[in-house]
């Protein structure tokens, strides 16, 4: 898969396992995903007696995970990820999004030296005095109900709002961010980690 978070050409260990199994690969493009399974987007293929057929096919069925291999060079977007009841209602509702009913948990098994993962939400506690700390920064309603209310609605309001900001919206709060990160002497590359957990 040629996301553009992969990394470059041939950098890429994605890149590379095409080459060693003898599949073309451009330089110039990124790699960023290496997919085996069965999924419908990307089905893997098992070479046996001079001849290959789908893995499906040959164990006659669909394999409740997918296996992948990641090559990041920058920030992947916010996966959320469902679980089985909703991931089989969705694909109902929607098959040409949702292309499969399985749900999606996540195994990281990391071998590069460096990986930063940030998972979840913080605590309504933590995600409290984050806000009260940049509430400057955010200026909008939802913000202010959850500074005078702490509360799980409140903080998922918070969120909801957060996670669908208009572009002219998002860019001034990250600019308010990185003028406040100046301010307070603070790394940039921190500055997501105040309301997520890492």
């Amino acid at each position: 898969m040629n996301y553009a978070w992969g990394q470059q050409g041939y950098s890429s260990l994605v890149a590379k396992i095409l080459t060693h199994n003898s599949l073309p690969f451009d330089n110039t493009k990124p790699y960023a995903e290496y997919w085996m399974g069965t999924h419908i987007n990307g089905p893997s293929e098992v070479y046996t007696k001079g001849s290959s057929q789908l893995i499906s096919t040959l164990i006659n069925k669909q394999l409740p995970y997918l296996f992948k291999v990641l090559s990041i060079e920058k920030p992947l977007s916010i996966q959320i990820h469902p679980d089985i009841p909703t991931a089989t209602l969705l694909n109902k509702a929607h098959p040409e999004i949702y292309k499969d009913a399985n749900h999606k948990p996540e195994l990281f098994i990391v071998i590069s030296e460096s990986f930063e993962l940030l998972f979840g939400f913080k605590s309504l506690q933590g995600a409290y005095e984050t806000v009260i700390e940049l509430r400057e920064v955010f200026s909008f309603k939802e913000a202010k109900e959850f500074i005078d209310a702490k509360n799980i609605i409140t903080y998922k309001n918070f969120i909801d709002k957060l996670m669908t900001l208009s572009e002219s919206e998002s860019t001034s709060i990250i600019h308010k961010l990185i003028e406040l990160s100046k301010l307070k002497n603070n790394d940039n590359s921190k500055l997501i980690q105040l309301l997520f957990n890492n």
